[in-house]
């Protein structure tokens, strides 16, 4: 079945918002700071646009769909915290499906697998997703229209992928 990996800050959550508010009020603040003291992660609003591609994700497209997010640190302590309010901020918006995390962005394509699709705010992200075998969107909440085309043309690709090894294996026995 194809799978759709869906990044969470800066596609369906809005990180960079909730930090400068933050940060506003703190000078010089730190991105451990941020999760530690300020527990970030847990007061995300949403991304213009981000419920139309769940609903597009999770009800019109027969995909599977999983979270992978990074956590943006190798920090022990301040990625397990991390972690946990990020659980807690999807499961706080009925997001309920497989979730992956990873320390940072560049760990990303090792999910890329045949059939797989990756959408993703940071160029670099789908460029060594793709590269390791994925397929990838770059996603851009500003135009929904052209991002759910792109989206909708990704996942049809990644099927025909599935359908054409079908036809090649059978066509080997």
């Amino acid at each position: 079945m194809t799978k759709v990996f869906l990044d969470m800050d800066g596609v369906i959550s809005d990180f960079r918002k909730a930090y400068d508010e933050i940060s506003h009020h703190c000078d010089d603040l730190k991105f451990k700071e941020a999760v530690r003291d300020h527990e970030i992660f847990t007061k995300l609003g949403f991304m213009p646009n981000a419920q139309s591609l769940l609903n597009l994700l999770f009800n019109d497209l027969q995909v599977e769909v999983e979270i992978l997010s990074s956590l943006g640190t190798h920090d022990a302590e301040i990625a397990e915290l991390a972690r946990q309010q990020k659980e807690h901020w999807l499961n706080m918006h009925g997001i309920l499906c497989k979730r992956n995390f990873v320390n940072s962005w560049a760990y990303k394509h090792r999910y890329a697998v045949h059939q797989s699709v990756m959408i993703d705010d940071r160029h670099d992200v789908i460029e060594n997703f793709v590269t390791a075998g994925g397929l990838g969107v770059i996603y851009s909440h500003e135009d929904w229209g052209s991002m759910e085309y792109k989206i909708r043309q990704a996942v049809t690709r990644a099927k025909q992928l599935g359908v054409n090894s079908a036809d090649l294996h059978i066509q080997k026995h």
